[in-house]
C-alpha cells in the first residue's frame, strides 16, 4: 500500500471527526470485502448529496476525489490497523517523554517510577516494548538505569487494573474547550489527567489537588517538564485555595463515591467556577460491573452485585441525616446529572466510558484479585463472612477456585461503565 494513501484516510478522518475509516463508514475492523464494499458505496452516495451542504463541503469534494485511494486502505484492514496502532502511538509520546522527563530530573529511576510510567503507557495506548524503549534511551542520555534491566530475574511489571486509557482521555477532551484558560482536578492521583490532557490543551493551566502527599510529591516529579503551567497541592476536595470564580474547568475523576456528603463538593466546584464554567464528574455504576473468563461468568457478577447492594444499603443505613442527593456510594455514575442539577448547575453533556481491564492471565491470578476486590468491598462497609452477600458470593468463587485448580489460563478481567457528566455554571 502506498503511504499517502494512509495519509489521505487520515485526513479524510480529521475532516469527519471521527477515529479511523471503520467508524466513519461502520464497518467491523473484520468486516468480509463485500460489506467493506458496500458501505463505501453508501458513503458515496451521501458525500455526492452532500457537495452543496456547507457543513460538508469540504469533506464531500475531499472524499470524491481520493474515493479510489480510501478504498484500497481497506483492501489491505491489517496493514491499516498496524498504522492505526502506531499514529495513536505516536501522538501519545509527548505525554510519556513529559513523565520520563521529570522523573529523570533528578538522575535516578525508581522501581515505583518504572511502574508509573509503564502505567501510563499502557493508560496512553502505548506498547511495553515501546514504553521501554522510550525510557531506556531517555535515561541512558542522562547516565540513568532503568530497575528492571539491572535486574532481569525481578518480577516483570504487575499490570495495574488501568482504566484511564486513550478513549478515556478523547471524552474527557470532548468535555474540555480549546480555550479554557485554568483547570483544576480536585482529585489528581498521579496527575495523569495533566499529562494526557495538557499536551493537546496547550492553553490550559492545570492546578491538582490530592489528600495524599505520596501521590502528590510522585506527580510532581513526573510533570516537571510542563513548567509554570502546572501546580499541585495536598488538600481535600470541598476546601479548594481558590477564590470565588476563579477557574474555567472543575475535573472531577471517582472524587465522589468514598465521600458521606457529595454535595459540599460540588458545592466547592460551583463557588470556583467562573460564570459559563464547567464541571466534569466521572463516576462508575458499580452495580453493573461484568466479570468475564472466555466468557461472561455469570454467578460471580450476579453474586457481586448483591454484595455492592448491600454495601450500598448499609452506607445510607449509617449516614440516615445525608440525604440520597448526598450519599457517596460505588454506583454514582447514573446519578450525576441530578447531583449537578442539584447544586445549580445545568446538565449539558453525558458520556459513558466501559473502562475494561481484560487480558489473556491464569484464571488463578484473576481469582486471587477478584478475592481481594471483594473482601476489601465488605470489610470496608462492615459486611460479615456470615452474611448472605458473602456467602452467595464466596460459593462463585469456589467455583473459580475449582476451574484454576486446572491450570485454565484466558482472556480475563471485567468492564465497569464510568459515566462522564457535564454541568455548566450558568
Amino acid at each position: 500500500m502506498e503511504a499517502r494513501y494512509l495519509d489521505l484516510a487520515a485526513e479524510l478522518c480529521d475532516l469527519a471527526k471521527v477515529d479511523d475509516l471503520f467508524e466513519l463508514f461502520s464497518i467491523d475492523r473484520h468486516a468480509d470485502p463485500e460489506r467493506v464494499s458496500q458501505a463505501i458505496s453508501q458513503y458515496r452516495r451521501k458525500m455526492q448529496g452532500m457537495q452543496a451542504n456547507p457543513k460538508f463541503k469540504t469533506q464531500a469534494r475531499f472524499f470524491i476525489k481520493h474515493a479510489q485511494a480510501i478504498s484500497s486502505v481497506l483492501e489491505e484492514p491489517a496493514e491499516y490497523c498496524d498504522y492505526l496502532r502506531a499514529k495513536a502511538e505516536d501522538e501519545s509520546l509527548p505525554s510519556l517523554h513529559l513523565a520520563i522527563d521529570g522523573i529523570l530530573a533528578d538522575g535516578i529511576v525508581s522501581e515505583a517510577e518504572e511502574r508509573f510510567v509503564r502505567d501510563l503507557a499502557e493508560n496512553l495506548g502505548i506498547s511495553q516494548d515501546r514504553c521501554m524503549r522510550e525510557l531506556a534511551d531517555r535515561a541512558a542520555s542522562v547516565g540513568a538505569a532503568v530497575p528492571s534491566m539491572l535486574d532481569p530475574t525481578r518480577s516483570d511489571h504487575a499490570r495495574a487494573m488501568s482504566w484511564w486509557d486513550s478513549h478515556f482521555t478523547r471524552l474527557l477532551l470532548e468535555a474540555i474547550p480549546d480555550g479554557a484558560g485554568e483547570m483544576v482536578d480536585i482529585y489528581c492521583r498521579m496527575a495523569w489527567s495533566a499529562l494526557t490532557l495538557l499536551p493537546r490543551r496547550p492553553k490550559l493551566k492545570y492546578l491538582g489537588i490530592d489528600r495524599n502527599p505520596d501521590r502528590i510529591s510522585m506527580a510532581r516529579s513526573s510533570l516537571q517538564t510542563l513548567g509554570p503551567r502546572v501546580a499541585l497541592r495536598v488538600g481535600p476536595p470541598d476546601d479548594l485555595p481558590l477564590p470565588d470564580e476563579s477557574v474555567d474547568i472543575v475535573l472531577a475523576v471517582r472524587a465522589l463515591q468514598t465521600r458521606d456528603d457529595t454535595r459540599s463538593v460540588l458545592a466547592e466546584a460551583y463557588r470556583v467556577l467562573r460564570q459559563g464554567g464547567r464541571c466534569i464528574m466521572v463516576e462508575p455504576d458499580g452495580l453493573a460491573e461484568q466479570f468475564y473468563f472466555d466468557g461472561s461468568l455469570d454467578a460471580y457478577t450476579l453474586a457481586f452485585r448483591g454484595l455492592v447492594a448491600e454495601a450500598e444499603r448499609r452506607r445510607a443505613h449509617g449516614l440516615p441525616e445525608v440525604p440520597a442527593i448526598g450519599r457517596g456510594g460505588m454506583s454514582l455514575g447514573p446519578q450525576l446529572f441530578a447531583r449537578l442539577k442539584h447544586a445549580g448547575f445545568t446538565p449539558r453533556e453525558l458520556n459513558v466510558h466501559s473502562s475494561q481491564n481484560m487480558w489473556i492471565q491464569p484464571l488463578e491470578d484473576l481469582e486471587r484479585r477478584l478475592r481481594a476486590y471483594a473482601r476489601a468491598i465488605a470489610k470496608a462497609h462492615g459486611i460479615s463472612s456470615k452474611s448472605p452477600e458473602w456467602t452467595q458470593l464466596a460459593a462463585a468463587t469456589q467455583a473459580l477456585q475449582a476451574r484454576a485448580a486446572e491450570g485454565a489460563e484466558g482472556l480475563g478481567g471485567n468492564l465497569l461503565p464510568l459515566f462522564i457528566a457535564t454541568g455548566v455554571k450558568a
